[in-house]
């Protein structure tokens, strides 16, 4: 198996959005964490179970019941989760434009 690795930048987008989602709405609190926890479950048991973002190398997780995506590039022996973005936030301006 792969090993899985998510970056810092990723780590703190992740924890943001837990903290926002617990202040905000605290009740949903921990469905965040269970969603999150089978997402980096699945991904880690099969990454590319989901197909290519727009630009080369990334592959993008949409949570199924929350409004976010991890952006993850995935090799023979690691998957690398670069990002954790909101549905509405912009990831060309976190990871870059297309080439």
């Amino acid at each position: 198996m792969r090993r899985l690795i998510v970056t810092s930048l990723a780590e703190r987008e992740l924890r943001g959005a837990f903290s926002w989602t617990l202040q905000h709405y605290p009740a949903h609190a921990q469905r965040f964490e269970a969603e999150i926890e089978s997402a980096l479950s699945t991904l880690h048991q099969a990454p590319l179970r989901w197909s290519p973002w727009r630009r080369s190398g990334y592959r993008r997780c949409l949570l199924p019941r929350l409004p976010y995506s991890f952006f993850y590039t995935v090799d023979e022996q690691t998957i690398h989760i670069v990002a954790f973005l909101h549905q509405h936030q912009d990831a060309t301006r976190r990871l870059g434009q297309d080439p």
